[in-house]
């Protein structure tokens, strides 16, 4: 069993005026950050911290007690949830889901003190700038009175920050961006209709080529424009990735390396992956259906065994039976990145519902 350590931290809200001001007294290290965040059975806060000067991730998960926090920690070359480390915790808290939250980009300041470690960081997350002292024991049995003192020498009153999961959480609206990867010859509804209801529910929503041409030509030979094509997106910023149908757009989607590529970053990373039509069958191919239920277009099973149903959520996949499905496929995707009453609200809006 693994065991886990106690960790006892002091935190503290700053003003952007504050922090620049703290900068100045104490020589501080600095490193450049990146923090994914995930959710286990929405109890258990996992974070993976990309460290950009060592090229590694720290993977933490603190559980909450009165004494301060129980945490789990270890160093891993990716954000891997195959990990020895990682399965055995899953298995030890017996935990079933875990979905992703957000990412937060962060400049850290480091001084290590007589009892612990003082440490500014400059957080950037959910399009916003935030500002935060942090201070953590060396020995959970000491007391924060180094930390304290030094903040009332520098006139700093003691705000506590709401934890990042619960900002994420309620920020989420301003944050969420899927990524439309649009081939030729792809089902134009499929991917619009999709794309307008998002838009509607306040989704950011982004048609990605995944050639080098921005313009792609649809199964019905509409001609549309995307904003980026697959190289030059930055795969951080998405947090669901759609794959609309249509025969030939998808074998062209299927037969794109970057496209795999990109799925199994969004599948690791377990964020949503939504798939509508024909495009199932290129997750089913993958091999990440296999223990999973799904719809797809018939036809398209390839030895897999689809429920027939329009939509199916499993995990963080989200598959759709056909053009039909499309209304119910938003909606489960709205309901997935925000929640059920902002999807139900789009319809009502469109007029699909009463």
């Amino acid at each position: 069993m693994l065991k886990a350590r106690i960790e006892k931290e002091l935190k503290c809200s700053l003003t952007k005026e504050e922090y620049t001001s703290l900068l100045c007294k104490l020589n501080f290290s600095k490193q450049s950050q990146v923090n994914h965040y995930f959710l286990a059975d929405n109890k258990y806060p996992f974070r993976f911290r990309y460290l950009k000067e060592e090229d590694k991730y720290l993977f933490t998960c603190k559980i909450k007690l009165a004494e301060g926090h129980q945490e789990y920690e270890t160093y891993l070359d990716s954000i891997n949830f195959d990990d020895p480390y990682i399965k055995e915790l899953v298995e030890q808290l017996e935990i079933k889901n875990i979905r992703f939250v957000g990412i937060s980009e962060n400049v850290r300041h480091l001084y290590k003190g007589e009892k612990g470690e003082f440490c500014l960081d400059n957080y950037l997350y959910c399009e916003k700038e935030d500002y935060e002292f942090e201070y953590e024991l060396y020995d959970s049995n000491d007391s924060y009175e180094e930390a304290e003192s030094f903040l009332k020498e520098n006139k700093i009153e003691i705000k506590i920050p709401e934890s990042k999961f619960s900002r994420f959480l309620k920020e989420k609206e301003n944050y969420y961006k899927i990524a439309f990867l649009c081939a030729d010859g792809l089902e134009e509804c499929e991917c619009l209709l999709v794309y307008d209801l998002c838009l509607r529910a306040g989704v950011k929503c982004e048609l990605i080529s995944i050639s080098d041409n921005k313009n792609v030509v649809g199964s019905h030979n509409i001609e549309f424009k995307c904003v980026k094509t697959i190289k030059e997106i930055d795969k951080n910023e998405y947090n669901c990735l759609y794959l609309p149908g249509g025969k030939v757009g998808t074998d062209n989607l299927f037969n794109s390396q970057k496209v795999k590529e990109l799925i199994k970053d969004f599948v690791t990373a377990k964020k949503i992956v939504a798939a509508v039509c024909a495009a199932p069958s290129i997750l089913y191919r993958q091999g990440y259906l296999k223990d999973n239920h799904f719809t797809v277009y018939p036809g398209f099973e390839f030895n897999g065994v689809s429920t027939g149903n329009k939509v199916e959520i499993d995990n963080n996949f989200i598959t759709g039976k056909g053009l039909g499905a499309c209304y119910e496929l938003a909606e489960a995707i709205i309901s997935e990145l925000k929640n059920k009453e902002v999807a139900i609200n789009v319809l009502k809006q469109i007029q699909l519902l009463d």
